[in-house]
């Protein structure tokens, strides 16, 4: 049972190793990417985008610069229900 969701707005990559670990960990992260800069906010995305899709998770887009990474034990659905890979 999910018992815990973080939500994280990352400025470096030492906090973006820390979202990893989380991930590591089992837990789903909120992560809101720095609006200024775009370079850091890139770098951020790509580093997390890999570390979910490595340990066979998700990485959601939910909207601008705002995503949900989730580990492989955490399904995420909508009302209608479980979201398809396409859809992702």
């Amino acid at each position: 049972m999910l018992t815990e969701l973080l939500v994280e707005d990352p400025e470096s990559m030492d906090d973006a190793c820390l979202i990893a670990d989380c991930l590591k960990d089992g837990t789903p992260v909120f992560v809101r990417l720095p609006q200024g800069d775009e370079e850091s906010a890139v770098r951020i995305f790509d580093f997390l985008r890999g570390v979910a899709l490595g340990l066979e998770g998700r990485f959601e887009r939910l909207g601008r610069m705002t995503y949900l990474c989730t580990p492989k034990e955490i399904r995420v659905s909508d009302l209608r229900g479980v979201q398809d890979e396409a859809e992702s």
